[in-house]
């Protein structure tokens, strides 16, 4: 089934993407970890599944990061991102 629907939808390859490419959702960046759980707890009472990550920036400071995914399509991607926003959660899209 999906070689015939492939191969019926040309342009859909154009929105797909590279099989390397994975999209996170981020929903928060705090300087403090209990700020980054709080918000996790809130995404998990709502029904998401969101996952703390630790950056080390340049000048040694830690953010936590609120991110929801990895994604592997832009319509799984932006379907989540639409039901996120309709909630009144903003998240910024993040590829790797």
């Amino acid at each position: 089934m999906s070689a015939a629907v492939s191969e019926k939808a040309g342009d859909a390859t154009a929105r797909t993407p590279k099989a390397t490419d994975r999209f996170w959702l981020q929903a928060g960046s705090f300087a403090n970890e209990r700020e980054a759980e709080n918000l996790k707890a809130q995404l998990a009472l709502a029904g998401w599944e969101a996952a703390i990550q630790s950056a080390t920036l340049p000048d040694k400071s830690v953010r936590y990061r609120v991110r929801l995914g990895p994604y592997m399509s832009t319509d799984e991607l932006n379907r989540a991102k639409g039901d996120l926003s309709k909630r009144g959660v903003e998240v910024a899209v993040i590829k790797y």
